[in-house]
């Protein structure tokens, strides 16, 4: 194994992925290579500090406001039953984005279950780690705590992508956002149809790109963007907050061939700036 392979392999025989037999070789080859074998543990030692970082507790008022988020769901769908239909075509439209929701909110209730079935029926007798614990239940009612916004993103797409498009403008604009307001963008920059919204939604997020949930955001949306365009615009984005998050995603990105050529290439010089070593695609 040369020094370009140790480089390209660190981050895999770092985390126990590394097949056995390149184990050995790479271990083999930081006996007789004191460069290797410094940047290695270099490497390691960042690694460790990081995974040492407090986890991201949610708010105190994250409880308070999903069920206020509830109740007012409730309250409007209540409300909604008891008046007549004066716009058959509207409410057949509504129904079929309510079953949709519907679907993916058993889905996600199922997911839950599964989650918490598995968490602690399956290994009751076998001591939970609190930390562990904490961060996956904190996940899980961030999910839940976001469906409300969902289905309030999913009711703006009905509309079309110039009014789309001056909403995503008012935001720019308006400066400040809530976490609320940087869901939606996240939302839009995932899964609005047109190439010009979501180009928008992330320039609005670059004013935001110090909150978490902006950078997250980006780093889940990637994966599922199929346009070179806004990849380019993506992958410009996490090389300039040098999340460490985003280097799965990239890599994946720079070792697709059936990715645009130019996008890799970006994927590379991006992985580059935020990984202490090149990785090669």
């Amino acid at each position: 194994m040369n020094c370009q392979r140790v480089h390209d392999t660190q981050l895999a025989r770092l985390d126990g992925t590394l097949p056995p037999d390149e184990s050995a070789d790479f271990d083999r080859h930081l006996q007789t290579c004191e460069a290797c074998r410094n940047d290695y543990a270099s490497l390691a030692l960042t690694v460790g500090t990081l995974d040492r970082m407090p986890a991201e507790e949610p708010g105190p008022a994250l409880r308070t406001r999903f069920f206020a988020m509830l109740d007012d769901e409730l309250a409007r769908e209540s409300r909604g039953a008891l008046q007549p239909s004066r716009t058959p075509a509207r409410w057949s439209m509504l129904f079929g984005l309510r079953t949709a929701l519907q679907a993916g909110f058993a889905l996600a209730v199922f997911a839950a279950g599964l989650f918490l079935g598995a968490r602690f029926l399956a290994h009751a007798p076998a001591a939970v780690k609190s930390d562990d614990t904490h961060r996956e239940l904190a996940d899980l009612r961030s999910k839940v705590d976001s469906m409300s916004q969902l289905v309030a993103y999913a009711l703006a797409r009905q509309q079309p992508d110039n009014a789309r498009l001056r909403a995503v403008a008012d935001d720019i604009q308006r400066g400040n956002l809530d976490a609320s307001k940087l869901s939606q963008l996240v939302a839009t920059l995932a899964f609005d149809p047109s190439v010009n919204v979501r180009l928008s939604a992330l320039e609005a997020l670059y004013a935001h790109a110090d909150q978490p949930i902006a950078r997250e955001g980006v780093v889940a949306a990637l994966p599922r963007e199929r346009s070179p365009l806004v990849q380019l615009a993506m992958v410009d984005f996490l090389a300039a907050v040098r999340d460490r998050s985003a280097v799965p995603a990239l890599r994946t990105l720079a070792q697709d061939n059936s990715t645009d050529q130019n996008v890799r290439a970006a994927a590379d010089v991006a992985l580059a700036r935020i990984s202490p070593f090149p990785y090669r695609s």
